[in-house]
C-alpha cells in the first residue's frame, strides 16, 4: 500500500536501507471502549515493525491510519502502516446508547390535588449517554413520559422515562399531595325542614374546600351526609367530603316537625 505522510506526501523507503522493515504487528490493542460516531481513541495502542534481522521497534507514533472518525455500529477494518507494511484491527463500534438521566430543571409544577394529571411542562432531563457524552432533553418531549399520569392519595414522586430507539433510562420526581384541611358550608341545602323519619335531600347544597397551600374550591359532589333518615330530635347534619383517603368535615341546622 502507499503511505502518505501528515502532508499527503508519499512516503518512500530508500532502497539502500541495510535492514529494512519486514512487517508490523499491533501487539497491544488501545485499553479505551471504541464509540460509533466518535473520534478513533487510540490510547494504549503499541504497534511494533519487525526488521530484517530480528529487531523491532515500536512505531505507535509513526505509523499511518486509514481512519479518524467511527461509522455506525457495524464491524470495521482499520489498517495501519508503516514503511510500506500493513497490519489491521478488526472493530466493532459500541452503539452509542443513553445509559442514565437526571431531572437538570424541575417541572413548573411538582405540588397536585388528588387526581390531577402530573405536567412535565417546564422541566429539563439531562441523559447521559455511554460514551459520556451528555445532552438535554424537555419533559414535553414525545420520547418522554411519566408514571403515575394521575396523582395518587399516596404518590410522592413520580418516574420519568426517555426512550431513545430500544433504550430506555429514568428518574424521579418529587411530587407533593394537595390536601383538604377544612370545610365549610358555600351555599345551603334548599331543603332544610324534615318530618321525622324522612329522607335527607342534600340538594342544592355545596362547600368551600381549604386545602393545604392555602387554596380554595366549591365542589357541589364527592362529599356524604348523616345522618340519611331524619329522627325526630335531630338539628344537624355532618357532611364529610373526602379526597382520596383524606376526609374533612362540616355541618348545617335543620328543623324536624311533628
Amino acid at each position: 500500500m502507499a503511505l502518505r505522510d501528515e502532508r499527503g506526501r508519499r512516503i518512500v523507503v530508500g532502497a539502500g536501507d541495510p535492514n529494512p522493515v519486514v512487517s508490523i504487528a499491533i501487539t497491544t490493542e488501545p485499553t479505551n471502549t471504541q464509540y460509533a460516531h466518535n473520534p478513533l481513541d487510540l490510547t494504549g495502542l503499541v504497534i511494533k515493525a519487525t526488521k530484517r534481522d530480528g529487531t523491532k521497534e515500536t512505531v505507535t507514533d509513526k505509523a499511518i491510519c486509514n481512519r479518524e472518525v467511527w461509522g455506525n455500529a457495524v464491524e470495521t477494518v482499520v489498517t495501519f502502516g508503516y514503511h510500506e507494511k500493513a497490519c489491521y484491527w478488526t472493530v466493532t463500534p459500541t452503539a452509542v446508547i443513553p445509559a442514565s438521566m437526571t431531572v437538570k430543571t424541575a417541572p413548573t409544577k411538582t405540588a397536585y390535588k388528588y387526581g390531577d394529571s402530573i405536567s412535565l411542562a417546564g422541566a429539563v432531563l439531562e441523559v447521559t449517554y455511554n460514551d459520556s457524552h451528555k445532552a438535554e432533553v424537555a419533559g414535553t418531549s414525545e420520547s418522554v413520559s411519566v408514571s403515575p399520569t394521575t396523582m395518587g392519595s399516596d404518590t410522592a414522586s413520580v418516574t420519568i422515562t426517555y426512550t431513545e430507539g430500544e433504550t430506555s433510562v429514568t428518574a424521579t420526581q418529587a411530587v407533593t399531595l394537595i390536601e383538604p384541611e377544612s370545610a365549610s358550608v358555600k351555599t345551603p341545602a334548599t331543603k332544610l325542614t324534615y318530618h321525622a323519619d324522612d329522607e335527607l335531600d342534600m340538594t342544592g347544597l355545596t362547600l368551600e374546600i381549604t386545602y393545604s397551600d392555602e387554596s380554595t374550591a366549591t365542589v357541589s359532589t364527592g362529599f356524604t351526609g348523616s345522618p340519611t333518615t331524619i329522627l325526630a330530635g335531630t338539628t344537624e347534619i355532618t357532611v364529610t367530603y373526602t379526597e382520596g383517603n383524606v376526609s374533612v368535615t362540616t355541618g348545617y341546622e335543620i328543623t324536624v316537625t311533628e
